[in-house]
């Protein structure tokens, strides 16, 4: 897979071209304009629901698919012990840039810290849907408890596509469908996403070692954020 939308993120930060787009395409002929600057923008423009969930941030901080990095920075200007990874080598570079002190070219399918743990795993920009499926996703969710320490806990956020009439990912009443991005005019491969419902959650939750702790929703309805403590 290519790393054209690290490329993008690392442009418009390293040369400051800001007229680079991502350009997301349905298999319903349907296309939609996305800014890339807000995978880079500062804490004051993040989504109340993630603002709500930092709040629950404690002890050291792992961010699983770190991106431009921007929830990263935050905490870690608040003071916390933060690491993050992700497999896109133009957006390890990016955060390095950014001055993210601890970050690492990580496969997020098959992360290994050895001995280390973790107090607070941030799973967001729909990060609690990296499972791609129910299945997955409980595999992950293991992990995850695996890596953490004995009171760690989970903040992430997903879309409820059957409750959003917003652009691209609004339902129609199709279960699945496949998207594809475009940056700089290079397409990348179809894909079909995964958002985990607030229904799904609490059904994939009870065959978990994790319980949600508190729930977060913006005021549309169609976007959530959630606290997963362990049982």
């Amino acid at each position: 897979m290519t790393d054209e939308f690290g490329k993008a993120l690392l442009e418009i930060y390293t040369k400051g071209k800001t007229k680079i787009k991502l350009i997301l395409r349905r298999d319903n002929g349907k296309s939609e304009v996305r800014d890339l600057k807000k995978y880079l923008q500062p804490y004051e423009n993040f989504e109340e629901i993630q603002k709500n969930a930092l709040k629950h941030a404690k002890g050291h901080v792992l961010d699983i698919g770190v991106g431009g990095g921007k929830h990263s920075l935050h905490l870690q200007k608040q003071g916390f012990k933060v690491t993050g990874i992700d497999n896109s080598p133009n957006l390890v570079k990016l955060c390095k840039k950014r001055g993210i002190k601890d970050i690492r070219l990580m496969n997020l399918f098959e992360m290994n810290f050895g001995k280390e743990k973790f107090d607070t795993v941030l799973l967001f920009g729909n990060g609690l849907s990296f499972g791609r499926n129910p299945s997955e996703m409980k595999k992950f969710l293991e992990k995850i408890y695996n890596l953490t320490t004995k009171e760690g806990i989970i903040l992430g956020d997903s879309t409820n596509t059957r409750k959003t009439n917003r652009g691209l990912l609004a339902y129609k009443g199709r279960k699945q469908f496949k998207l594809r991005g475009e940056t700089n005019g290079k397409v990348g491969p179809w894909f079909t996403p995964f958002f985990v419902s607030e229904n799904q959650l609490r059904k994939i939750i009870k065959e978990t070692r994790w319980k949600i702790s508190k729930m977060y929703y913006n005021k549309l309805g169609d976007r959530f954020s959630v606290v997963l403590e362990k049982r």
